[in-house]
């Protein structure tokens, strides 16, 4: 059984070991002091992220070692006696702060130090998670994002913390604190915002909105801006993002966005969300906003969703469109809307509607159409009109109205 024990040293002899005198101790030990007292070297500096991250993973075990030397009394009084572990490490930690000690940590505790992820930040920023209610203190204060997030699905729901990435992100392209919010929507499309866009941090907007460059509008549309710093970009944000986005704006808000969009980029905004969540965001328009709207937009909703528009804002969609709609939504129109639509969509529509009509569109109307108007309508058609009416019809009209009619016509009125 090994029964000796590592020869302590006094301090004196440490002391001299820390000013660099050779030969008062063991190689090993020589050697180990020569690196912690020695200037880092550049690979040592540019990978502080490295030495820091194995400093922290194995300082427990370094400082068991530091405790596992054995104090050894002898037969005339000394001060302390250290080992040369605990030495080399108080010593290391003293004079590096820890960074040496972790890039030589595997020679004291007989492990190596782990290397670093691949692609870690030379200059780590803290991380902290701030609420999306919460405003961030200065621009320049940011939110790290989690290494899984570039491994999200765009469109996945929003994260606690966006408003307040999107509040840094507009810091970096010049808007403060005090900022008014046009201002935050300026910078939001500055070209120094976009660069800002490759940087780790910002990595769970991009997780969201699936490309940077829809980011922007993406912050936008989530702080509320009154304008959207690239609208023709708006459209090719996921629809449910898009959908969680606006119904999260009141009316007011929403009014001043849609309004502000580009006739194609409003159609591709609404045509990318689902019926239900187009009526629920038209419906909450007044009719001053929804006049607004470009009516080439609106024409590609769907026509459950256009039966609910006002009539003033119906009234300015193309015949085409309007053709789509239920006799019930049609039958509101004005009659000059109505004499754009083409015979066989007013062939639908009840005969008090039909009355509201010029004649000169009662004209084009079939046969079968007009025999449902009432007589005092039908008196007003000329002639050529009426003779394409049945005789049942005919019979109906006023004997004024009759005696006028061709010969021809009236010989095909009954008798009496």
């Amino acid at each position: 059984m090994r029964t000796s024990r590592p020869q302590g040293i006094d301090r004196e002899t440490a002391g001299q070991l820390l000013d660099g005198a050779g030969g008062m101790g063991s190689d090993g030990l020589t050697r180990i002091l020569a690196a912690a007292t020695a200037p880092g070297h550049h690979a040592e500096l540019t990978r502080e992220e490295t030495a820091v991250a194995a400093f922290q993973a194995h300082h427990h075990g370094a400082g068991r070692a530091a405790r596992s030397g054995r104090l050894i009394k002898s037969s005339r009084p000394r001060p302390w006696l250290l080992t040369p572990r605990p030495l080399a490490a108080a010593a290391a930690a003293l004079v590096t702060g820890g960074v040496a000690l972790a890039a030589s940590i595997g020679a004291l505790t007989g492990h190596s130090a782990a290397p670093a992820p691949s692609g870690a930040s030379q200059h780590p920023r803290a991380t902290q998670t701030v609420p999306a209610s919460q405003p961030t203190g200065t621009a320049g204060q940011t939110a790290t994002a989690s290494p899984s997030a570039s491994h999200t699905t765009p469109g996945q729901a929003i994260p606690a913390s966006a408003a307040a990435l999107c509040r840094d992100l507009a810091g970096r392209g010049g808007a403060t604190g005090a900022a008014s919010p046009t201002a935050v929507a300026q910078a939001l499309a500055s070209p120094v915002t976009s660069q800002a866009l490759g940087r780790p941090e910002f990595s769970r907007l991009t997780a969201v909105t699936g490309k940077t460059a829809t980011v922007p509008d993406y912050c936008a549309l989530l702080l509320a801006l009154p304008r959207l710093p690239q609208p023709a970009l708006a459209g090719s944000l996921p629809p449910a993002v898009l959908a969680r986005l606006l119904t999260g704006l009141t009316p007011s808000a929403l009014g001043t966005v849609l309004v502000t969009l580009p006739s194609r980029s409003l159609a591709q905004v609404l045509s990318g969300l689902q019926p239900a969540v187009q009526s629920r965001i038209l419906g909450e328009l007044p009719t001053s906003v929804l006049s607004q709207l470009a009516p080439s937009a609106l024409a590609t909703l769907p026509p459950s969703v256009l039966a609910k528009l006002p009539v003033s804002v119906l009234a300015k969609l193309p015949a085409s469109v309007l053709a789509t709609l239920p006799p019930s939504v049609l039958a509101k129109l004005p009659a000059s809307v109505l004499a754009t639509l083409p015979p066989s969509v007013l062939a639908k529509l009840p005969a008090s509607v039909l009355a509201t009509l010029p004649l000169s569109v009662l004209d084009k109307l079939p046969p079968s159409v007009l025999a449902k108007l009432p007589p005092s309508i039908l008196a007003k058609l000329p002639s050529s009109v009426l003779a394409k009416l049945p005789s049942s019809v005919l019979a109906s009209l006023p004997p004024a109205i009759r005696a006028e009619l061709p010969a021809s016509l009236q010989a095909r009125l009954p008798l009496g």
